[in-house]
């Protein structure tokens, strides 16, 4: 399992509705102005590198030793059991990639939170997938392997948004296998996190509404002494938060690679 570092940035600022991760482009008589970076450039990974990450400085955005199919699921916010289809070379030859946002865009996106960042640079990732890469894609439904996020059996502990910080979840001492401490945000973002450990659709199934302050942890034992991640995720859901992950079959939608060429020059 490969690890991405934290970034990206709101479509519902630029036109991509957040309710449909799928948003792919639709032909229009008229075309609306797409979203897009200022300037970008993608060059092939030096090999001998493999460090990971998707990023970048303010108003910037960055990707290192990234394929395409892994662009698309971040560009689309899918996890790659949702992503088929396209030439080899997609899921095979890394790219690295800088862009600029432009300033006026960063002047609204530099002053959302965290998770409406992580959208709002999306719809820019698209534009840039489509003109470089000529990436055509389609929707379809398929059944696939999910997890479905449910409340378990002593019911649900998460704080309204607004609470406290729970402090004592955190140290500066502990190393953790994965955690997340966010105010004000839909149990569906906890999904949407969780699908980024497993590289698998989680959907959001437990029926509650509205935001919460989700701060949820798994340190890693003193002395780095071997555990089962996923089985301590599973036993920190329940601990922490009264939820649960039910592995069940769900036809979702997909995204099917219909056609990419290798990037054009920058």
């Amino acid at each position: 399992m490969h690890t991405i570092l934290p970034a990206l940035l709101l479509a519902c600022l630029l036109q991509t509705p957040a309710s449909d991760p799928h948003n792919l482009p639709a032909t229009q008589s008229t075309p609306t102005p797409r979203p897009e970076f200022e300037v970008a450039t993608i060059k092939p990974h030096p090999p001998g590198d493999r460090t990971i990450y998707l990023g970048g400085d303010a108003g910037r955005y960055a990707a290192k030793n990234v394929t395409l199919k892994m662009l698309v699921e971040q560009a689309y916010n899918v996890p790659s059991d949702q992503v088929s289809g396209g030439p080899d070379w997609t899921s095979t030859q890394p790219f690295d990639i800088e862009a600029k946002i432009p300033d006026d865009k960063w002047e609204k996106i530099g002053k959302l939170g965290y998770h409406s960042q992580q959208q709002a640079i999306r719809p820019m990732l698209q534009s840039l997938l489509a003109d470089r890469f000529h990436l055509v894609l389609r929707k379809e439904p398929k059944e696939i392997r999910v997890y479905a996020l449910v409340v378990a059996k002593g019911g649900p502990r998460l704080p309204p948004a607004g609470s406290p910080r729970l402090a004592e979840r955190f140290t500066r001492e502990t190393y953790y296998a994965m955690a997340i401490d966010q105010d004000n945000i839909p149990v569906a973002e906890l999904a949407n996190f969780l699908q980024g450990h497993f590289n698998r659709t989680v959907l959001d199934q437990t029926g509650l509404e509205g935001n919460f302050r989700i701060a949820f942890a798994v340190p890693l034992p003193p002395g780095n002494a071997d555990i089962d991640v996923d089985s301590a995720v599973f036993q920190a859901l329940d601990d922490q938060l009264g939820l649960k992950l039910e592995s069940r079959k769900a036809t979702v939608d997909t995204i099917v690679i219909e056609h990419a060429d290798q990037p054009s020059d920058n």
